[in-house]
């Protein structure tokens, strides 16, 4: 039975804060070994900051941690991690944690990019370990900021963690041991400061003598090794030539003057041109050369535009050394490019651009983002072009130049057939409204959510600038609450900051627009500006979904109600179009039969195309053609079944290229002929009827939910 004076002390005991030596007493709850060097090459060469975390294990032991864990094996695994034949893993058995997922990274990233020291603060958080293992308390943060070593000794000293190393025990919950922990991490970060300058003062000082510091080595050079030190680590000669990237890199100049600067048309000429991969005598240079961030392919480096911009400015090329802003050293090292291409290259990639004239502002096309194409493994976006008359395009598999595109279709051959399909559909019914009101309440609310984030993100701003002149104010206690209420008043501003912002809604005066729109529809439809008719679509419809084989074009069209309509269109051969592009047999034949074959034999041999479109292309190659002096032209006499023919596809509005294809005539003689027998064209916006070329497949589809869950991107 207690006695009185028991009690008391017991009370007594209960009241009073503990001392130092319990705040520094192990074990406390359970041991966190976190083990970290700075880069792999540390990891391979210093085997004394490695042994270290063995040691780690073995004071844990001492200090009255239960595992099963034996130091002997824990070091010989880490050997093997140094020999990388070792994967770094969590190891967790009885009250010790070892991490040594960090091995290899800088102090100086983030948390987030530490697996080992996210875990670390997981752990914390949770309550589960009351102490930290390290070999000294500058492996835990070298954060150039000091913002997080602030985070993390208030962390620490929030759930009474031991700081243990092989020299102390240090509890932040101590003033005395807070200053010192602090004044460490700021050592610590000033220290790599300090290091920084010295380590570029060295880099500038090699520079000077033309040495290489550090940066990507130019396609067509490589680094000759030296030595190679007992570290690893390859000590490098000036840059010299390197044959078989020599003769890429001239090749590409001179097709880059050839084609007058323009990259596009370099790359067309080039096609899928490649470096040759480094053999294995030098595979060092895949991390050395400027070619690491290059397309790989199986034959080597798939040559870029950007790199041969960067190529044609490149004075290293010619034996000139630059970097930074010391002064360029002339005959450094071999050139692999001559002065005088060179010097053609670089006035070609620096000569100033066509100056810009006034932009012109054009309306949308009435499906300008609702059209996909749906080819691919994920749907495009469809870009629309204005120009002409406009046009639908999916540039997805013209990438860099190279390849053809995707589709690329006259506005006309979709504008008509789906806004008439959507209108023998659209009844101006409740639940039209419904969908606009619905679309009106959605885009208040976001403006709503808009103003509000700004206005919050504002009075932060204001709380962080009248806070700044209380940090430093010399007084630990106060700094201490000044930088928690600094650093949690950044987080909620940086996180409000990286929210999504939200769809864009259309404008409040654009719906009450789009409703008295609705009035005329559909007799009105095509008198109203094209703007407007897209606003009205895009109320009502998702998406539109196109699937395209040659000429023949289907059209699945999504309303945001759930219904569904599908029709299925046939194109005419479009005039002008990238897939009419000529192809390297049409260029062969042509160049072969050009010199000395006749009109008839040319277009015999290439269907589909004009004697203009073959004569253009010939003269942009500069191809000469032989003529004979004797006799004169005669021009072949038009037949009345032939002359017949060719008015009823004219009047007809057939293109002028299909009846120039067909008629095996020029388009001059075809104008020509129509002139002096006042033959009528129709008017172009007029074309075949729509019935000709257009169809719906079958009445509409009505679903009640989601009709695709296909990703998207555009």
């Amino acid at each position: 039975m207690l006695t009185l004076p028991d009690i008391i002390d017991s009370v007594k005991r209960s009241q009073c804060k503990p001392d130092e030596e319990e705040l520094r007493s192990l074990p406390y709850k359970n041991a966190f070994i976190y083990g970290r060097v700075s880069s792999p090459a540390q990891v391979r060469d210093s085997r004394e900051s490695i042994r270290e975390i063995a040691e780690l294990l073995r004071l844990a032991k001492e200090d009255g941690y239960q595992s099963d864990l034996q130091p002997d094996k824990v070091e010989q695994w880490l050997q093997d991690i140094q020999k990388d034949i070792a994967d770094k893993v969590v190891w967790q058995q009885g009250q010790i944690t070892l991490d040594v997922r960090d091995l290899g990274l800088s102090a100086r990233f983030p948390g987030d990019d530490r697996q080992g020291f996210s875990h670390l603060l997981e752990s914390i958080e949770r309550g589960q370990t009351g102490a930290v293992y390290v070999s000294e308390a500058s492996r835990l943060t070298r954060d150039q900021t000091y913002i997080e070593a602030y985070k993390l000794l208030e962390l620490f000293k929030k759930h009474g963690i031991r700081v243990r190393t092989p020299y102390y025990v240090k509890n932040p919950q101590i003033p005395r041991d807070w200053d010192y922990l602090q004044e460490e991490l700021q050592y610590a970060i000033k220290e790599g400061k300090a290091l920084d300058r010295r380590l570029n003062h060295r880099r500038r000082t090699k520079a000077e003598r033309g040495e290489y510091v550090g940066e990507p080595i130019p396609a067509g050079f490589i680094l000759p090794v030296l030595e190679r030190e007992s570290s690893g680590q390859y000590k490098f000669s000036k840059m010299q030539p390197y044959p078989p990237h020599v003769e890429v890199v001239i090749r590409i100049l001179s097709e880059f003057v050839k084609q007058g600067g323009s990259v596009l048309k370099t790359h067309r000429a080039l096609g899928r041109l490649t470096y040759p991969y480094f053999p294995e005598n030098v595979s060092y240079m895949e991390r050395r050369s400027a070619l690491r961030t290059a397309t790989k392919t199986e034959s080597g480096y798939l040559v870029s535009p950007t790199m041969t911009r960067s190529l044609a400015t490149n004075l290293k090329l010619i034996g000139i050394w630059t970097w930074g802003n010391i002064e360029p050293i002339s005959n450094n090292h071999a050139a692999i490019v001559p002065v005088d291409l060179f010097l053609e290259a670089y006035n070609l990639a620096t000569r100033p651009g066509k100056p810009r004239g006034k932009s012109i502002s054009r309306e949308p096309l009435e499906w300008h983002r609702l059209v996909y194409c749906c080819n691919h493994d994920i749907p495009v976006r469809m870009s629309s072009n204005t120009t002409r008359g406009g046009a639908y395009r999916c540039e997805a598999d013209y990438v860099q130049g190279r390849g053809p595109a995707c589709l690329d279709i006259t506005a006309r051959y979709l504008d008509e057939p789906l806004t008439k399909t959507v209108l023998r559909q659209l009844d101006f019914t409740p639940l039209a409204e419904d969908v606009l009101m619905q679309s009106e309440a959605a885009g208040a609310q976001a403006e709503l959510e808009m103003e509000q984030r700004k206005r919050e993100i504002a009075r932060l701003e204001n709380k962080l600038e009248n806070l700044k002149p209380y940090l430093g104010c010399g007084d630990n206690k106060r700094e201490e609450v000044y930088w928690h209420l600094y650093e949690r008043t950044k987080e909620h501003l940086d996180e409000l900051r990286s929210r999504p912002l939200p769809g864009r809604a259309p404008d409040r005066a654009d719906y009450h627009l789009v409703r008295d729109f609705l009035v005329g529809l559909p007799r009105k439809f095509d008198t109203y500006p094209r703007a407007l008719r897209n606003r009205l679509l895009r109320c009502i419809i998702d998406r539109v979904e196109i699937r395209h084989a040659g000429q023949d074009v289907d059209a699945t069209v999504y309303w945001k109600t759930g219904q569904v309509q599908e029709l299925s269109i046939r194109r005419a051969r479009a005039k002008k179009n990238r897939e009419s592009r000529w192809s390297d047999e049409e260029l062969t034949i042509l160049q072969m039969l050009w010199p000395s074959s006749s009109q008839d034999a040319i277009l015999a041999a290439l269907p589909g195309r004009t004697w203009k479109a073959v004569a253009h292309q010939a003269n942009s190659h500069r191809w000469k053609r032989s003529y004979s002096s004797k006799g004169t032209v005669v021009k072949r006499r038009w037949k009345a079944d032939e002359e017949q023919r060719t008015k009823q596809l004219y009047e007809s509005g057939t293109p002028l290229q299909e009846i120039t294809s067909e008629m095996k005539r020029s388009r001059t003689a075809i104008l020509q002929k129509a002139s002096e027998n006042g033959w009528q064209r129709p008017h172009p916006e007029q074309g075949r009827a729509t019935t000709d070329f257009w169809s719906e497949k079958e009445s509409p589809i009505v679903s009640n939910g989601s009709t695709s869950g296909r990703g998207y991107r555009g």
